[in-house]
């Protein structure tokens, strides 16, 4: 069994050092807020009433938290694409970010030119690659991410950017007091996830250790549907497990169903639910109810509480939670959290098939 609280485990199974790339996360949302374009955002940037974020993975997650704390916190509608084709209208009043860390990825450079054939304004985030050629080549105002890390460890910095410009843009209420009490927040709370706190004192660690040899599935609603998804992601890429989420209130109308069967792998799933005493009632019943569910099916399950006043400051307390789990658990498992090999193999095996059908053509 791998001991949490032995510093030579982290050297060997981490030797990137994720973990420190996790405790930046409050640096990286400062730097985000505080992030300026090149060039400046012309005025017509002022007069969108949607926003089209273009991305996958640890790129377009930011995009799905701008959506629901706008959807919250009022401004405009956020849809987030995650494929090779747009398949919907754009005109001048949608705004066209395309997020891509690297600025390589295949889906978002299609998209992007896509919508370079519309009268939608466009901006792009990312560090390079063919994405901020295009752009600067375009005239497009671009967000640099100067940030060494994997694309998941930079959500701070992107998604900040991305609240910073809407921000910018007069789009939405100004949030600057709650992005000022969100980072210290989290500052509070790295001095109780960090790795270097022992396993009784440390809420991550521990819960990690629950976890250990289980299917998981995390459910959320409202502020936290897309925080749920961020913990199936980083279940996913950082401890290389088998990770679900479901959204409340959709869940009630099908997911309860299916606690029973097969009753191996119920007896096997711990689910956790992502909640806040600040959740709308109707939405804190049927979490309830669902509680009372999973214990009769014999589903394990547990209530992850986020922590602070404000909507932006309690999805990002349970980001931060979420982070340290899941590489907690990718350390349990013996594994280096960093890496990415099937999605590596993924990457070079799609390489080698469009090689090969260029080469045909």
């Amino acid at each position: 069994m791998v001991d949490l609280d032995d510093p030579k485990v982290f050297e060997r199974l981490d030797p990137s050092g994720m973990r420190n790339r996790l405790r930046s996360l409050p640096s990286l949302c400062q730097r985000g807020w505080s992030l300026q374009p090149t060039p400046s955002l012309p005025p017509n940037y002022r007069q969108v009433e949607r926003i089209v974020v273009l991305g996958m993975g640890g790129s377009a997650i930011g995009g799905d938290l701008l959506r629901d704390l706008l959807a919250r916190e009022g401004g405009p509608r956020v849809e987030v694409c995650r494929d090779f084709s747009l398949n919907r209208p754009l005109d001048e009043r949608t705004l066209v970010i395309a997020s891509s860390y690297s600025g390589n990825t295949e889906e978002v450079l299609a998209c992007y030119q896509e919508a370079s054939r519309s009268p939608s304004p466009r901006l792009a985030i990312t560090s390079g690659g063919r994405l901020k050629a295009l752009a600067e080549k375009n005239g497009i105002p671009v967000y640099t991410i100067d940030v060494k890390s994997e694309p998941r460890t930079a959500l701070g910095f992107t998604f900040f950017t991305l609240l910073g410009c809407i921000s910018h843009l007069g789009l939405a209420a100004d949030v600057s007091e709650e992005v000022k009490g969100t980072i210290q927040l989290l500052e509070e709370m790295m001095e109780d996830l960090h790795e270097a706190v022992p396993l009784a004192d440390n809420p991550a660690k521990t819960l990690a250790s629950q976890l250990m040899g289980r299917l998981i599935v995390i459910y959320g609603s409202d502020i936290f549907s897309a925080v749920a998804l961020r913990w199936k992601t980083q279940f996913n890429e950082n401890s290389k497990a088998w990770a679900f989420h479901e959204v409340l209130p959709e869940a009630g109308h099908n997911g309860v169903e299916g606690f029973v069967n097969p009753n191996l792998i119920s007896g096997q799933t711990q689910a956790l639910l992502l909640y806040s005493s600040a959740l709308p009632d109707a939405l804190k019943s049927r979490c309830e109810v669902v509680e009372e569910l999973l214990a009769r099916g014999g589903v394990v399950h547990h209530r992850v509480e986020a922590r602070g006043t404000s909507p932006l400051s309690q999805m990002m307390s349970l980001v931060l939670m979420g982070d340290y789990v899941s590489y907690y658990l990718g350390i349990l498992y013996g594994i280096d959290p960093s890496s990415v090999p099937s999605i590596d193999h993924l990457k070079g095996r799609l390489a080698g098939i469009t090689s090969k059908r260029n080469e045909a053509r």
